[in-house]
């Protein structure tokens, strides 16, 4: 769902705005979506409270992941 998300965002002009990807359980070390840096969800502690994310979500337990991460304030 990343990369279908991705292509709205380059299309109203907001590419340069997306920092990267969050993926559960990453494995991949340098992985990247066009030209994008995929991280694992163990950076997310790491980041300020008003980051941004955008949620692409293809399955219940993706929903359930990202609103674990919603309860932490982002």
């Amino acid at each position: 769902m990343a990369r279908e998300t991705l292509v709205f965002y380059k299309d109203l002009g907001k590419f340069k705005k997306i920092g990267g990807f969050i993926k559960e359980n990453c494995k991949e070390k340098d992985l990247m979506i066009h030209d994008k840096r995929v991280m694992g969800a163990t950076i997310i502690d790491t980041l300020p409270k008003n980051t941004i994310f955008i949620r692409a979500m293809g399955s219940p337990k993706r929903k359930r992941w990202i609103e674990e991460i919603e309860l932490k304030g982002f």
